[in-house]
């Protein structure tokens, strides 16, 4: 007597089935999330008993009565900046830290400390800057993206 599979349909249709997990999880995410886009808008405010285009005018009216924004944010750009470099320039080895500090022409540069061997020393404008130092150096944000190579690795 031959062998038959039971149920007939178990051993040829559970890899297509499993092929089309896949899928069906694209289907879902792309309904689900048009849903909720549709949904907020829409039904949400119906629900809390909300006028979104009222609320959106009455905050408006708020933020320019304040004086355009809100007193406590604060940008993210810093017009100074701090960064360490390890000094391998051999044009700034063996130089004082008050040669380094008037070189650049284009805007100050202030070299406010200096590790070497491990100890932090505060930079002084006879403090010689040796090969390997590595400073802190403190100018406009633009000019160490500018000229941040020529001190050494960062």
């Amino acid at each position: 007597m031959p062998s038959i599979a039971w149920p007939p349909y178990r051993t040829r249709t559970k890899p297509s089935l499993i092929n089309n997990i896949p899928v069906a999880y694209a289907v879902t995410y792309l309904i689900g999330t048009a849903f909720i886009v549709w949904f907020l808008p829409n039904v949400g405010p119906k629900l809390m008993r909300v006028n979104l285009k009222e609320e959106a005018r009455k905050l408006r009216a708020k933020i320019a009565a304040s004086g355009g924004g809100e007193p406590e944010t604060l940008s993210a750009y810093q017009a100074l900046a701090v960064r360490a470099y390890q000094v391998t320039n051999p044009d700034l080895i063996n130089r004082n830290v008050a040669e380094l500090e008037a070189r650049p022409k284009e805007a100050r540069v202030f070299i406010s400390r200096i590790r070497r061997a491990g100890k932090i020393i505060e930079a002084e404008p006879d403090t010689v800057v040796r090969e390997g130092d590595v400073i802190a150096v403190l100018t406009r944000s633009e000019l160490h993206t500018a000229a941040g190579k020529r001190s050494g690795p960062k």
